[in-house]
């Protein structure tokens, strides 16, 4: 019971007095035909004891009736909300999800119900015998805030709710999100894609907070959106020659951009050159001796 005076009562002989104990104090019971009843003082939350004696009019008395009962006023435990599982993307304490019929869970004093109200809809939680609780949405919610209450009742009647929210999200942020190689590493002409740099950084724009997924060459790595919308990766080293980068973006509720895009650019660190004096400017008997009699030779040659 959640009552702190509550009232024992029964049955007995009329004309019978009925003595009741309690936690070492004794009461006298009122008798009223042969029903007998007797409400306490209040009590401590806790558990209790008893025992009643009841003596008829001749001086008889019955050997003691026993029995216990359990005060408690209050929950003693209840805390729950979005199951990790279902709490998705980066974070699973944020209340964002890309689910729309999440689970909720927690836990609660043994024996209790819990009732999660969320979206006009009421559902019952399953509870096990150690007080951990689940419960699964299942009409589908839109993508939006919703609130929600979740209500525990003990097996004394105690009731207590917790409130809150989560967001649904399952839409991938793919509007404004670019990626180019970043100008400074666009080495001579800015704007051809070509570098002379094995490490290049590859730049662009998406959603505040989402994380870019950046693939080339058997490396992946990643970096979180700033607040101006902008992020950069630079890449480990690259060998000479024509790279494709593939980038995806992750927003906080888990959703990913399908499919992934792309840039295209070329690693170049080294040239060629060949050449010497030309044949004609190689005067004599042989013209690939590099002696000549001319003060103003020609020279050629090949390069890349």
């Amino acid at each position: 019971t959640n009552d702190t005076t509550p009232t024992l009562s029964g049955t007995v002989e009329a004309g019978s007095t009925v003595t009741v104990t309690v936690a070492g104090s004794t009461y006298d019971a009122t008798v009223n035909g042969v029903t007998w009843t007797l409400t306490l003082p209040a009590l401590a939350q806790g558990d209790y004891g008893y025992s009643a004696v009841a003596t008829d009019a001749a001086g008889n008395s019955t050997a003691a009736q026993e029995g216990d009962f359990t005060i408690d006023t209050a929950i003693s435990i209840f805390s729950g909300g979005l199951q990790a599982a279902s709490d998705s993307g980066d974070s699973n304490t944020d209340g964002l999800t890309n689910e729309t019929e999440p689970t909720f869970a927690g836990t609660v004093e043994a024996g209790s119900v819990v009732i999660l109200a969320i979206n006009n809809t009421s559902y019952d939680a399953t509870v096990d015998a150690n007080g951990n609780w689940t419960v699964q949405v299942t009409d589908a919610l839109d993508d939006q805030l919703h609130s929600y209450t979740l209500t525990a009742v003990d097996k004394a009647g105690n009731e207590q709710q917790l409130n809150g929210s989560i967001t649904v999200d399952t839409q991938a942020p793919t509007t404004g999100f670019t990626i180019e190689l970043d100008p400074a590493s666009d080495s001579a002409d800015n704007s051809d894609d070509y570098t002379n740099i094995n490490t290049p950084t590859v730049k662009g724009q998406g959603e505040e907070g989402a994380t870019v997924t950046v693939t080339v060459d058997n490396q992946t790595q990643t970096t979180i959106v700033d607040e101006n919308g902008d992020w950069s990766i630079q890449l480990d080293q690259l060998a000479d020659g024509d790279w494709t980068v593939n980038a995806t973006l992750t927003d906080p509720a888990g959703n990913t951009t399908t499919p992934a895009i792309s840039t295209d650019f070329t690693v170049d660190t080294e040239t060629t050159v060949a050449g010497a004096m030309s044949a004609d400017s190689d005067e004599g008997f042989f013209n690939t001796d590099e002696i000549t009699n001319e003060t103003q030779p020609f020279f050629n040659g090949t390069g890349e």
